[in-house]
C-alpha cells in the first residue's frame, strides 16, 4: 500500500462514521499480543484543554530524559502529527509500513462489515503497534471522544486524567453535565490514581460518584491541589518557580492538571524538570502567533467553553489592539453561541468554512454573526479569507483565526507554505 492509496483507504473509512464500543479494540489488541501495555500510560479525558495537559505531560517527561509518545487527536496538518515520539512526528514511510503489517495480522479489521474498525479504532491501533516497537518509558494517549467506549480506553495507565468537562458532542454524550460526565468519567479505574480540573459540581459529583465505585484515588483542583501564583501545591509538596509557557490563563488549569498528574504517575520526574518542562511545552494551534505584522493568532476554540476562554485571554493578551476576527466552523458545533462569545472581542468579522465535508456553511454563519456585529464580510475559501485579512489588517490589529481546528490547520499550512493533508475530515 502506497501512502496515498492509505490516505484513501483512511478517507472511505472516516465517512463510514463511528461505531462505540470497545469489542473490536479488545479482540484486534489480543490478537497482536497487546500492544497497549507496552509502557505506562497516562490517560487524559475532557471537553477542552485534553492536548494541553498532554503536551505539558510529555515536554516535563521528555526533559526529565524519558522516551516519550504522544497520541493524540486530530492533526492540524500532516497525519503523523497524531504520534510523536520524542516529539517528533510519524513519518510516511513508517505509517504505511504498520498498516501493512496490521492488515496482514488481523486482515478483518481492515475487510468491510459490521466486524470492521473504525477510522479512529484502526489510527489508535497503528499508535499502540507504534509504541510497542520501540522502547518507550511513557505513552501519553488523548482520548478521542467521550470516554467510557472511546477506543483509547482500553488502557489501564498509571494516571487518568479529566480536563474541564463542558458541553460537546451532544449527539454521542447526552445533553447533560452528568451524563457528559459520566462519560468522560469511564476512563477511571480500580486502582489507578486520577487528577481533575476543576469542575462544574453537576459534573463533579458525577466524577467522584465513579471514583468512589471503581476505588479511584481522586484529586480534584481547588481543593487537592492548585497552581496560585508562580506555585504549585498539592498533598504530595510544594514546586516554586512555575513558569507556564502556554499563553491564556486557562492553561495554568492545564499546567495544574500535568503537575498532580506527574505527581500522581511517579514517574521520578524531578522539580527543574518539571519548571522546564511546563515552560518549554508547545501545542500548535492554542492561541499561536503564526505570522508578524501583522500579527496572526490561531485558537482552535470550537465550542464555547472553548470560546469563552479564547475571550478572556484576547481581552487579556491583546488589550486595547482591535482584533480581526477570521471565523470558521463546523455544523455539528453550537456555533450560534460560539458567535455570541467571540464577537464582542472582534472589530470586524470574516467568516469563512474550513475544508471539510461537516463544515457549516460560511453563508449560514455569517447569518449567525451578523446577529451580533455590524462588520461581518463573508468569504468561503478560507486560505482568500486569511490573505484578505492580513492585507487589509490596520496597524496593530490582530488577526484571530478560530472556531474550528480544521480551520486552524488550513489555515496554519497555507501560511507556513504548505497544504494541509491527511485524513482530517474524521468524527475523531
Amino acid at each position: 500500500m502506497t501512502y496515498p492509496e492509505l490516505e484513501r483507504f483512511l478517507f472511505a473509512r472516516a465517512r463510514a462514521g463511528m461505531k462505540l464500543g470497545l469489542e473490536r479494540m479488545e479482540r484486534a489488541l489480543a490478537e497482536l499480543d497487546h500492544p497497549e501495555r507496552a509502557a505506562p500510560v497516562v490517560h487524559v479525558a475532557g471537553t477542552n484543554g485534553k492536548g494541553s495537559v498532554c503536551a505539558f505531560v510529555e515536554r516535563v517527561c521528555r526533559e526529565a530524559g524519558l522516551k516519550t509518545a504522544l497520541y493524540t487527536s486530530p492533526h492540524l496538518e500532516r497525519f503523523g502529527e497524531r504520534f510523536r515520539f520524542g516529539g517528533v512526528p510519524l513519518g510516511e514511510v513508517e505509517i504505511v509500513r504498520r498498516f501493512d503489517e496490521l492488515q496482514e495480522r488481523i486482515p478483518w479489521a481492515f475487510a468491510e462489515g459490521p466486524e470492521a474498525l473504525t477510522f479512529f479504532e484502526l489510527v489508535t491501533l497503528l499508535g499502540f503497534a507504534s509504541i510497542a516497537a520501540r522502547e518507550i518509558d511513557v505513552a501519553v494517549i488523548e482520548v478521542g471522544l467521550g470516554g467510557r467506549f472511546d477506543a483509547t480506553n482500553v488502557v489501564v495507565p498509571r494516571v487518568a486524567c479529566v480536563t474541564p468537562i463542558d458541553f460537546d458532542h451532544r449527539e454521542f454524550l447526552g445533553d447533560t453535565l452528568a451524563q457528559i460526565a459520566w462519560e468522560k468519567g469511564g476512563i477511571l479505574k480500580p486502582g489507578v490514581p486520577a487528577a481533575s480540573a476543576r469542575q462544574e459540581a453537576e459534573a463533579l459529583a458525577v466524577l467522584e460518584t465513579i471514583a468512589r465505585d471503581v476505588g479511584a484515588p481522586l484529586s480534584v483542583e481547588g481543593r487537592d491541589f492548585a497552581l496560585d501564583g508562580d506555585t504549585f501545591r498539592s498533598p504530595d509538596g510544594r514546586l516554586d518557580g512555575v513558569r507556564v509557557g502556554l499563553r491564556g490563563t486557562h492553561q495554568r488549569s492545564n499546567a495544574a492538571v500535568a503537575l498532580r498528574a506527574l505527581e500522581l504517575a511517579e514517574l521520578g520526574v524531578r522539580p527543574p524538570e518539571q519548571r522546564r518542562g511546563i515552560a518549554l511545552a508547545d501545542w500548535p494551534g492554542r492561541l499561536e502567533t503564526v505570522h508578524e505584522e501583522p500579527e496572526v493568532v490561531l485558537d482552535g476554540a470550537h465550542n464555547p467553553h472553548a470560546a469563552r476562554a479564547l475571550q478572556k485571554a484576547a481581552r487579556e493578551l491583546f488589550a486595547s489592539r482591535p482584533v480581526q476576527l477570521v471565523l470558521g466552523m463546523l455544523a455539528d458545533k453550537d456555533a450560534r453561541e460560539v458567535v455570541a462569545l467571540l464577537a464582542p472581542i472582534a472589530s470586524r468579522i470574516l467568516v469563512t468554512a474550513p475544508k471539510s465535508p461537516r463544515a457549516l456553511a460560511a453563508e449560514k454563519l455569517a447569518s449567525l454573526a451578523h446577529e451580533k456585529h455590524r462588520d461581518v464580510e463573508t468569504v468561503p475559501d478560507a486560505k482568500e479569507a486569511i490573505d484578505r485579512a492580513i492585507a487589509r489588517a490596520r496597524p496593530n490589529e490582530v488577526v484571530l483565526v478560530a472556531g474550528s481546528l480544521y480551520l486552524v490547520g488550513e489555515v496554519r499550512a497555507h501560511l507556513r507554505g504548505g497544504e494541509a493533508g491527511g485524513p482530517s475530515e474524521s468524527l475523531r
